[in-house]
């Protein structure tokens, strides 16, 4: 299970803070929906959007009415997605570098 705590935006409102302060993922063994989507911040549609299309790993059913992702795939994505960033991000910057 993954570890998250959450704090309060402001002592006078009741929203709470979706995004997590802390994440820790187990080394090994499978994850729920909810655990995947607390570390990785989309919303349920977009990941199954994701799976339909081939970016996100497609679930294992353990039981009749139970999907969870493994561990290593989830961290594997993580590592994809992360590459993916740096991809988008990166080249702009080395233009301005070569400019200066």
């Amino acid at each position: 299970m993954v570890t998250r705590k959450n704090s309060m935006k402001d002592s006078s409102s009741k929203i709470k803070d979706t995004h997590p302060v802390s994440i820790t993922l187990p080394n090994t063994g499978f994850m729920r929906l909810p655990d995947v989507l607390a570390v990785i911040p989309i919303g349920k549609t977009t990941w199954y959007k994701w799976i339909n299309e081939g970016k996100a790993p497609k679930g294992t059913r353990l039981a009749p009415k139970i999907i969870a992702w493994k561990v290593n795939d989830i961290k594997v994505l993580i590592k994809n997605l992360e590459d993916e960033s740096d991809d988008l991000h990166w080249p702009s910057v080395r233009k301005r570098i070569k400019k200066n």
